[in-house]
């Protein structure tokens, strides 16, 4: 084939890939300029493919369950976000929300389930919004004109529904050692 047909100087391809090209219906220059379109398209997902697979928690450290109960003055405490944070340089943090029974189960922040080993400083916390009574002018968007418009709505401020002390890391009593084991239950009684 003379050189006039390739439409980049100096390419040269193997014979399999002229093979591909006719079983694809494309001449040797439609098939490069059909690459070339869909090189961006094949890229980002040759890309997401390894990212997801690089997600895969598997390939990540070893994790272990941690479970518990958070309660409040004997009652289990719905909608509590428990966090484990690191006390040393090893381990890996994690987090989660208490069920309508005040039971958790801890994820870390990739998405496995548990956590590794190590030492744990525990914040437990359940921050809501409250209506402080005033009213405040706020801008929104009208879904049938799209024009922009202001409209009065409840000032709203962020409460903590249990005692601050169990928020800080500075200041929670909750201490814990999550083990190399199967199963770690940890309960914490609020007061």
């Amino acid at each position: 084939m003379p050189p006039a047909a390739y439409p980049v100087p100096g390419l040269k391809m193997k014979k399999g890939s002229t093979r591909l090209l006719a079983l694809l219906g494309l001449g040797l220059t439609d098939g490069i300029l059909f690459i070339a379109r869909f090189l961006p398209l094949f890229t980002l997902l040759i890309t997401l493919v390894m990212f997801v697979a690089g997600c895969d928690s598997s390939t990540g450290p070893k994790t272990y369950r941690v479970e518990g109960t958070i309660t409040y003055n004997g009652t289990p405490v719905e909608g509590a976000a428990v966090t484990f944070n690191l006390a040393s340089g090893e381990g890996t943090p994690g987090y989660t929300r208490t069920d309508a029974n005040g039971k958790y189960r801890l994820q870390t922040v990739y998405g496995a389930m548990g956590t590794t080993p190590g030492e744990y400083i525990v914040t437990i916390d359940k921050r809501m919004e409250i209506p402080t009574g005033k009213k405040v002018m706020e801008p929104y968007r009208d879904d049938e004109t799209g024009e922009e418009r202001r409209r009065e709505v409840d000032e709203m401020t962020i409460e903590n529904k249990l005692p601050v002390l169990y928020a800080s890391v500075q200041s929670t009593p909750f201490k814990v050692t999550v083990e190399a084991k199967r199963l770690n239950i940890h309960d914490f009684t609020l007061e």
